[in-house]
């Protein structure tokens, strides 16, 4: 017997549509739950902050270049997400100067590093250090060069109330210390930062009453003590050595202070030759009487201080007797011979 197939039941259309929109607009919103989340992972992320990295923002540098220098160096996952955050918060320029911030760290917490301005970098200068390495020492700043340093001092820009009339260095007036500085600053901004610490040292000191002290300028004790730092091997022997400064001079006798020639060869020379101390230059003193036009150095406290106050006594000779920098002082050039005369002994003043 013939039976009748089943007829099968149609999904009316307008059904399969509305399912088909639903369908879509799940997937849509969870495409857009995931996109959201993952968004909100890109500017607060999850983990916990990672190492701190320091990078430099150049004058003139754009957005790109900056979002990408810290994608490389871990900070953002995502520097294209980070420019779109930029945009969006209103925040576009920033300060050249080196920053600090932390790997993983959150979109705001970064901006708010960048909006700070940059961090300041520890500049420390050694007692005895000239004008050229203390400004190639600034020159390793980011913004600064040494070149830039050294024109600063010699702009005019520069002012201080110790520089003779007619003077054309600054050596000797710069005071070694450590400064906090960043890449903003101009040279001259921290040439003067340098000369203004050395004004309230030299007052500090008693600088200004050098004539009565000592019976020279103030400028002239300053020579002194640079030659003090360059010379005095150990600090009980700072005294001492100004004194013979003292002696030489009331003597009329010539300095002989290799350091002056070192100075004199810009400092290039581990050991003088025969040659080197005929070197034509008026700061050498084993050619010309009297203290070298300028200070050698940029001394510390305690050699202007022993300048100031040197340790009474007749030396007029001292030498240095061993590789730990002894030095021994003598009143007759006999002495100093016989201090010098053993196998240890590395070098003799005058």
């Amino acid at each position: 017997m013939y039976q009748a197939r089943k007829r099968r039941r149609r999904v009316p259309v307008l059904v399969r549509l509305v399912a088909w929109v639903v369908a879509v607009f799940v997937v849509l919103g969870l495409a857009a739950f995931s996109g959201v989340r993952w968004l909100n992972e890109q500017v607060s992320p999850s983990v916990k902050p990672g190492k701190a990295v320091s990078f430099v923002v150049k004058k003139g540098e754009s957005t790109q270049a900056i979002t990408d220098a810290l994608g490389k160096l871990g900070v953002v996952p995502h520097p294209l997400v980070f420019r779109l955050y930029l945009k969006l918060h209103g925040s576009h320029a920033f300060d050249p100067g080196i920053y600090q911030v932390y790997q993983n760290e959150s979109f705001p917490k970064i901006i708010d590093a960048l909006s700070v301005g940059p961090t300041e970098y520890r500049l420390t200068i050694p007692e005895g250090y000239t004008i050229a390495q203390i400004a190639n020492k600034v020159g390793a700043i980011p913004g600064h060069s040494s070149a830039g340093f050294v024109q600063a001092l010699e702009s005019g820009q520069v002012t201080s109330p110790y520089l003779p009339p007619g003077s054309s260095t600054f050596e000797g007036l710069l005071f070694p210390d450590t400064y906090f500085v960043t890449s903003i600053e101009s040279d001259a901004q921290i040439a003067q930062m340098m000369v203004d610490r050395f004004n309230e040292i030299a007052k500090s000191t008693g600088l200004d009453q050098a004539q009565s002290q000592v019976g020279m300028s103030p400028y002239q004790v300053l020579t002194v003590a640079s030659m003090v730092e360059r010379e005095a091997s150990h600090p009980q022997d700072r005294g001492k050595v100004a004194q013979v400064i003292y002696n030489r001079l009331a003597k009329g006798m010539k300095l002989q202070f290799d350091s002056t020639v070192e100075y004199a060869l810009g400092n290039q020379v581990s050991v003088l030759t025969d040659s080197d101390l005929q070197t034509n230059s008026p700061y050498n003193t084993y050619l010309h009487y009297g203290l070298p036009p300028s200070p050698i150095s940029n001394p510390g406290v305690a050699a202007i201080q022993a300048a100031l106050h040197p340790t009474p006594g007749p030396w007029l000779y001292f030498a240095v007797v061993d590789a730990q920098g002894t030095e021994t002082f003598e009143t007759t050039l006999a002495q100093q011979h016989q201090d010098c005369s053993g196998a240890a002994a590395v070098y003799c003043a005058g």
